[in-house]
């Protein structure tokens, strides 16, 4: 506060470190600008009553230096390139035609000092005393509306699929009880995991807001899938895991169940472990000024992702491990193709761990890919065609796991197989069965017209019924039901 006791003038400053969350990022004309600073905002008394200073031009223009918040310093270095606004805040008075007050950022009066500007800060000299701070293009995904638009109907659409694929990949491998197996568990609990995580996708690309307000929920998605996707990549290393103890272990399957139920603690636990450090990580870094790690990534003013962010590398603590997952089932498939080579003489287990070999590299291939091009996009936005790719990757994960885990993996194509072949055959064995039964009832019907025909019925329903229940599963068949359905066929 300056007073100046000649004239009964007085000059007061506040300072609002955090207004983030109260007032909008957007700029009137712009697209894709956050509130980059704190807002300090100078009054003017003179006399008995406040100046409206918004009408007092000065004649040298006062100088007013404003601190990056943490999220615009990270936007300026990863960039190199500060494209700071100085603006100020016009009230904007009640009418008819808006009873509420209002207002917005303007730019009139002020400039940025360019020489005086740096990562850290921004030095604005504005004509007039009012509310002052600094807007920051944050465009980590600089993408137009139209592509915004494709991007988001091909996410739904491939979500849907992706969703309705891999019930059907769980129900495959639950119907058939000999696909009941430890390797299926673990595609099932994928599965599961994914499908969590899909539709938290969904939730998160869904609009939250605009002008780079925080809206809890949207956060509470990016941790969800955060810890979702993280689950997947776990039973996706298991996947390496159980390779590498069918070819080295001996008696895995007397064990199953132990195996099971590690995996599970494992792939479940250790995940809940990682975000209980990363969640706190995440919200301290914000401090009080904006949103650091779980935050609000804008595409434009409407549509609002919900992701780790990426301008200040939080990303990394997603990155890091689902890297340190992908080498070391790199590692586990190196040592499986070294053991299948030393043993080819075991022909019958080498082949059957080449098919899961197959089926897992493929997977890793898939999921590995997805989250590659999903680097690409934060690191280089101008790549439109890798925004394209991850959407499609991301979103149509499940139909490819389907595809991997269904028609293309040997054991289930064999059991679904089987199962068919065997139902065919029993159906062709009944057919059979009651066509030769009804043959036999015509001859003794033909020949038996003595009175002694009911015991003769009785005696051959007895033997019909013996014959069904230990050939063909069939009971508690009379003669004379089965002379009913003879005369229908």
């Amino acid at each position: 506060m300056v007073a100046n006791g000649t004239t009964g003038t007085t000059v007061a400053s506040v300072y609002y470190r955090n207004m983030s969350g109260l007032l909008p990022g957007t700029l009137l004309g712009e697209r894709d600008t956050v509130l980059a600073s704190p807002v300090v905002s100078t009054s003017l008394q003179c006399g008995d009553k406040i100046c409206d200073t918004t009408n007092i031009q000065l004649s040298q223009p006062v100088i007013v230096t404003l601190k990056h918040s943490k999220y615009a310093q990270a936007v300026i270095e990863k960039h190199d390139t500060n494209e700071a606004t100085c603006v100020f805040w016009e009230f904007i008075t009640a009418s008819s035609e808006n009873p509420l007050a209002n207002g917005r950022w303007n730019t009139e009066g002020c400039v940025r000092n360019d020489k005086l500007s740096n990562s850290t800060q921004t030095v604005c000299e504005c004509t007039h005393l009012t509310n002052f701070a600094i807007l920051l293009s944050a465009r980590p995904l600089n993408l137009p509306s139209g592509v915004a638009l494709s991007l988001s109907i091909i996410g739904y659409i491939g979500v849907s699929l992706s969703v309705i694929a891999m019930l059907a990949t769980i129900m495959a491998l639950v119907i058939l009880r000999t696909l009941w197996n430890m390797r299926n568990y673990i595609h099932i609990n994928l599965c599961v995991s994914l499908i969590l995580a899909q539709l938290m996708f969904v939730i998160g690309v869904t609009p939250h807001g605009g002008g780079g307000v925080v809206d809890p929920g949207c956060r509470t998605a990016a941790v969800l899938m955060h810890y979702l996707f993280l689950v997947s990549f776990m039973w996706m290393l298991m996947e390496g895991v159980v390779l590498y103890l069918v070819l080295v272990k001996v008696f895995v399957k007397e064990h199953e169940r132990k195996y099971i139920f590690s995996f599970t603690i494992v792939s479940y636990g250790a995940p809940v472990l990682y975000m209980a450090l990363c969640i706190p990580l995440g919200f301290a870094l914000s401090g009080l000024e904006d949103s650091y790690g779980y935050q609000l990534v804008n595409s434009n003013t409407t549509t609002i992702v919900c992701w780790l962010n990426p301008i200040t590398n939080f990303i990394l603590t997603f990155i890091v491990p689902v890297v340190v997952i992908l080498l070391v089932n790199v590692g586990f498939f190196i040592m499986a193709i070294v053991i299948m080579r030393r043993h080819q003489k075991r022909q019958g287990k080498t082949q059957e761990v080449s098919s899961w070999l197959k089926t897992s590299v493929s997977l890793v291939t898939v999921m590995g890919l997805t989250w590659i091009t999903g680097v690409l996009v934060f690191e280089v936005p101008a790549l439109l065609p890798v925004s394209y790719i991850f959407t499609i990757f991301v979103s149509f994960q499940g139909v490819a796991i389907f595809i991997l885990f269904v028609p293309l993996s040997v054991p289930v194509r064999d059991a679904y197989s089987n199962w068919l072949k065997e139902k065919l055959a029993k159906h062709r064995y009944q057919f059979h069965f009651k066509s030769t039964k009804c043959a036999t009832l015509s001859s003794v019907n033909t020949n038996v017209t003595s009175p002694s025909l009911d015991s003769s019925l009785k005696l051959e329903s007895n033997i019909f019924n013996s014959t069904m229940e230990r050939e063909s599963g069939f009971a508690n068949h009379s003669v004379m039901e089965l002379s009913e359905e003879c005369k229908e066929r």
